[in-house]
């Protein structure tokens, strides 16, 4: 349990820092791409403003050195031609390529936008002029190629940093959840020792009990103590046996005959369904093996068919079957069940739970059964499953 709480924590924390690297590095490469877009249509409208080229006699906004870094042309198409201005600064394209890059912008449908060309990126802008329109291209492919640089780097720096933190909360994890392992720890102590410490107690009051009865007689108070002894009996065994479990680390696994033992616990089993009017079904495969420890699966069938004859309506069905499913063994039993709607079957496996919260219901027990077969499939790595449907309750075991 503690090493599958620590995978918890790691998984957790790791998650976090992914959700939380993501967010900033996607904010921050959101924001430059915005800012740069935002600059390729600040000098675009510029342009525009000048119809189509810069004026450098009263110019705020660009030096005459500007015109070395800017790479712009215009084009007017009108119904009769299609004029290509301002070529001279930009060598790379040619009056056939210019047209073909603005006849493209024309059909993006957009007034402005980002138009990407095998390796080159243009940022654009229309303007309607009152026979035609012109086009104004800007070549921006190296300011978006630093910004694709960074993003790059950005993302190698947030991969960096999420494999340091998961090293770093592997090597401290267990200082992080030391506290916790500390209480589950003191609760299993404490569960053994109040439970061996109470043993002494019950076993005097049944000792007087039983003299009480010799010397007096059977009578309702005598069977009343010993009744409620047994029943603290038991429960004291189940919170023992349930703290024990917890603390199986090392369990040894090894092939069992799955059918066998369960045909075994199903005898131990048949005196009591026969004294009620309840009926009992089978459909058991045969040789079927699974990797389990046979005590263990004992408890864990005896636990499933007891809850199982235990909350079967009067007059109902319970039925058990075993199969194999490729390299899984599926062990499935069911019951009747009338009442069982409208519960909270997520809740099944919980320690101490029942569906009675009143906790006057007259079926015995006290809500550890359950919990225990869950802990006996985990300890055997499986699955274990609770479903209601058409007055059914079915477990299903996964190994």
């Amino acid at each position: 349990m503690i090493k599958k709480m620590r995978r918890k924590f790691l998984f957790t924390a790791t998650l976090a820092i992914m959700i939380v690297t993501m967010i900033i590095v996607g904010t921050i490469n959101g924001f430059n791409y915005y800012r740069l877009q935002q600059e390729v249509y600040e000098i675009l409208n510029y342009i525009s403003d000048s119809e189509g080229t810069i004026d450098y006699s009263d110019n705020t906004y660009f030096s005459r050195e500007s015109l070395y870094e800017l790479r712009y042309f215009t084009v007017t198409i009108t119904n009769d031609a299609a004029q290509v201005m301002g070529s001279q600064n930009i060598t790379t394209v040619d009056r056939d390529k210019a047209l073909t890059i603005a006849y493209r912008c024309f059909h993006e449908h957009a007034n402005r936008g980002i138009l990407d060309d095998n390796e080159r990126t243009y940022g654009y802008v229309i303007n309607n002029l009152k026979d035609g329109k012109r086009i104004i291209i800007l070549d921006c492919t190296t300011r978006f190629a630093i910004l694709g640089r960074t993003l790059r780097m950005s993302l190698v720096i947030g991969i960096i940093c999420i494999i340091l933190f998961c090293l770093l909360m592997f090597l401290l994890s267990p200082l992080a959840i030391k506290p916790y392992i500390d209480n589950i720890e003191n609760q299993k102590m404490f569960i053994t020792n109040a439970g061996h410490e109470l043993k002494t107690p019950l076993a005097v009051i049944s000792a007087n009990t039983e003299v009480m009865e010799m010397l007096n007689g059977e009578s309702e108070w005598t069977r009343s103590n010993m009744t409620q002894v047994k029943k603290m009996s038991g429960l004291i065994n189940e919170l023992i046996m349930l703290s024990r479990m917890s603390e199986t680390v090392d369990i040894i696994l090894s092939d069992i005959d799955y059918t066998a033992v369960l045909k075994e616990c199903i005898n131990t089993f048949m005196p009591i369904v026969a004294s009620t009017d309840k009926q009992l079904v089978t459909q058991i495969e045969d040789d079927v093996h699974v990797n389990a420890e046979i005590k263990n699966l004992q408890a864990l069938i005896d636990i499933l068919l007891d809850n199982a004859i235990k909350y079967c309506d009067d007059g109902g069905t319970i039925g058990v079957s075993l199969n194999k499913r490729g390299r899984q063994s599926v062990l499935t039993i069911y019951n009747d069940y009338e009442e069982g709607a409208n519960i909270d079957y997520h809740r099944f496996f919980d320690r101490f739970y029942r569906q009675d919260t009143s906790h006057n219901s007259k079926k015995q027990g006290f809500g550890i059964g359950l919990s225990m077969a869950a802990s006996v499939v985990e300890l055997f790595k499986g699955k274990i499953r609770v479903d209601y449907k058409n007055g059914v309750i079915t477990f299903t075991v996964t190994i």
